[in-house]
């Protein structure tokens, strides 16, 4: 803007100069045009004065006169290369005598009254006429007897090539298409030049420049158009802007260079902290210049370092408190099977106390068959629950490895629940499934257990008959694919919501309280996450978010 500003007034400074530079010499030209006309009154009035002109209107009658008349006409010429012909007119308007003419006649005689007086000039006056294709002046002043000054007897006539009187607006260059003009006071033109211009270039805006001749009671005018005028100023102006549009550009490039110089490690910066905040803690951020961001980097380098330590730590001490928790829940639900049991087998040996050994069979009557017989199903559905403990506690300790591919989750949830539909059938669910075009990567099986483990959940948790279990996916902001499972059952404490992925937590008393937490783990294993709501009297939803399928080839988890 400072540039633009400058250059403006800049230019404003010199088409002012160049104003007062070209009105200045269109008033010298004036002025030296005045002189030049004076210069000729000067002359016309010496030589009416002339003794020899103003006695040859009365003596010189006769030819030999005459002829001398001429001679001293040409002598008054010689020095004044100005002017073409002199001539001495009658008071009528007869041609009396003329240098350089070999007849006493002209055609270039007079009427007073149609001749132009020159202004604060006694008896001087003038006339333009086209002789020869060739436009001329004709100056004339009256002379007087020589004996009655006051008694006229003629008039003396210089005859000028127009060109020659107007040779200094004529020589004045100002372009192809400026106009020069003379007019006289009543606005008939003198001397016209390049006025064709004026018409063909109507929308050529001109700048008009105008001086006074005031012994001739004519105008000088220049018109210049304005892009001839300030032609080297615009040139000016267009080099600077051209100037300024480089250099405008080369600081764009340079800023855009420098700011991507900067702005690079401090994109690589955030993209670390991504790479931190999605529990890549292994990633480093690499900033190959400045020093204060390679310092800020290190810091960020040291920090993902300081807490994949604290997080081995924590894993570390969570390993140690699930287990824990692993023993006594397993000590838990080991002792009550096995107390059945033993129970059972102290029953099953008293009674058989009570028959000899050498007996070979047995006599008991009917209720003693029958209490064995149940004793024996007791111990072989202890023994059925204990296996599902062990096998539900294997899943979650060490689950098979993933089998990613492309997985269609609508056409999973829909095979869980008809594998699930004569339990729904049974206590008379309602299922609405709005599952609709959901693709993604996963474990096709670990899926199918994860569904069945949630909607076996939600199953028993509503109430038979009026329960409603409800399936919907929809895709985040970041167009990963999410599917909901919401219940109208009784819902979960608050003070319960964060312990229910625990292993061994169970509301309902007849489960393991596995359920859950193999669910937490094969979902994670398979790049997936699950966030609970709930809240008691407004039923329980889970909200299962997957890794967003791409078109690749799968590969094993």
């Amino acid at each position: 803007m400072v540039f633009y500003f400058s250059v403006n007034a800049y230019t404003l400074s010199i088409e002012t100069v160049t104003e007062k530079q070209v009105s200045q010499l269109v008033q010298r030209i004036a002025e030296q045009t005045e002189t030049l006309c004076l210069q000729i009154v000067h002359d016309m009035e010496q030589l009416s004065t002339l003794p020899y002109v103003q006695i040859a209107f009365v003596e010189y009658q006769n030819t030999h006169r005459l002829n001398l008349l001429r001679e001293k006409l040409d002598r008054f010429r010689n020095g004044r290369t100005l002017y073409e012909r002199i001539t001495l007119f009658t008071n009528h308007g007869r041609v009396l005598a003329a240098n350089h003419m070999t007849e006493q006649t002209s055609p270039n005689q007079f009427v007073l009254g149609k001749n132009r007086s020159m202004a604060g000039v006694d008896d001087v006056f003038y006339k333009i006429f086209k002789e020869n294709d060739q436009n001329h002046i004709a100056i004339f002043k009256r002379v007087y007897d020589f004996q009655e000054q006051h008694q006229p007897v003629g008039f003396v006539s210089v005859l000028i090539p127009l060109d020659h009187v107007v040779a200094f607006l004529e020589r004045l260059e100002m372009g192809p298409d400026s106009e020069k003009l003379i007019v006289m006071e009543t606005g008939e033109p003198v001397f016209s030049q390049n006025e064709f211009q004026r018409h063909e270039q109507v929308n050529d805006k001109k700048k008009e420049y105008a001086a006074q001749i005031p012994v001739m009671n004519w105008r000088i005018l220049l018109r210049i158009p304005e892009r001839e005028l300030f032609k080297d100023v615009h040139q000016l102006v267009q080099r600077n802007l051209f100037f300024m549009f480089v250099v405008l550009l080369l600081a764009m490039g340079a800023s855009f260079f420098f700011s991507r110089r900067e702005i690079h490690p401090l994109t690589e910066i955030i993209n670390g902290t991504r790479e931190f905040a999605a529990g890549n803690l292994d990633h480093r951020i690499q900033t190959p210049s400045g020093i204060e961001v390679r310092r800020l980097s290190n810091a960020f380098n040291q920090m993902a370092k300081q807490l994949k330590e604290r997080q081995l730590e924590l894993i570390k001490s969570n390993k140690l408190a699930a287990l824990g928790l692993l023993i006594a829940g397993i000590a838990h639900e080991i002792k009550n099977p096995l107390a059945g049991i033993k129970t059972t087998a102290q029953v099953m040996v008293e009674v058989l106390q009570l028959c000899p050994r050498h007996e070979t069979q047995v006599n008991l009557d009917e209720n003693d068959y029958y209490d064995i017989k149940g004793m024996a199903q007791d111990i072989g559905q202890e023994v059925n629950r204990l296996n599902k403990i062990v096998t539900d506690l294997l899943n979650f300790a060490k689950p098979r490895p993933s089998r990613i591919t492309r997985c269609d989750m609508k056409e999973i949830v829909d095979d869980c629940l008809r594998i699930l539909q004569k339990e729904i059938k049974n206590r008379k669910i309602t299922i609405s499934n709005e599952v609709r075009n959901c693709i993604s990567m996963a474990d096709r099986d670990q899926m199918v257990q994860v569904f069945i483990n949630l909607l076996l959940n939600a199953i028993s948790i509503v109430a038979p008959g009026t329960g409603i279990i409800s399936l919907a996916s929809f895709k985040n902001e970041s167009t990963a694919p999410v599917i909901i499972i919401k219940d109208n059952g009784p819902g979960i404490p608050e003070e319960k919501v964060d312990h229910i992925f625990d292993p061994f937590f169970s509301m309902s008393g007849t489960g393991t309280g596995l359920g859950l937490s193999i669910v937490y783990t094969l979902l994670a294993q398979n790049n997936a996450r699950i966030k609970v709501s709930s809240r008691v009297g407004n039923g329980t939803q889970f909200q299962l978010t997957f890794k967003e399928y791409h078109d690749r080839e799968p590969g094993d988890g």
